[in-house]
């Protein structure tokens, strides 16, 4: 899905999900979220903007917190999971923390608005991904 797909779609979602919809995310409900921007780092070259495809990282991801679980939403990832092993709620938000395919990863979501900011790290790469949830 190209970046300005993805940008549109996240408008959508904010624009025609009510605002009580929106900040009804509350660590019980399922979440779906678009990965919006990407940034790769690996040691000797820095950082960069980089795109979901190169990184290997689905265009949307569901969140299950009953299962406590991330799944890809791309048609040809749809049983790649991921399983939180931490949730920390606090005044503001969450964070989930888990490892898998040989990264460990830490996001931040804000359950007002549903922004999220997820870092992981492995194999020589470090990456920054940033988007937006909305209740499934």
């Amino acid at each position: 899905m190209s970046l300005l797909a993805k940008i549109l779609f996240s408008a959508l979602i904010i624009l025609f999900i009510p605002a009580q919809a929106i900040a009804a995310i509350d660590g019980k409900s399922a979440l779906i979220c678009a990965i919006i921007d990407v940034n790769d780092c690996t040691a000797g070259n820095g950082c960069s903007v980089g795109d979901n495809e190169s990184l290997d990282l689905p265009d949307f991801i569901r969140i299950d917190f009953a299962n406590k679980e991330i799944t890809a939403r791309d048609e040809e990832e749809s049983d790649r999971k991921t399983i939180i092993q931490v949730i920390t709620l606090s005044d503001d938000g969450f964070l989930l923390q888990g490892s898998g395919l040989g990264r460990g990863w830490t996001m931040s979501m804000n359950k007002t608005d549903g922004e999220f900011a997820l870092a992981a790290t492995g194999n020589g790469l470090t990456f920054a991904a940033f988007g937006v949830c909305t209740k499934e």
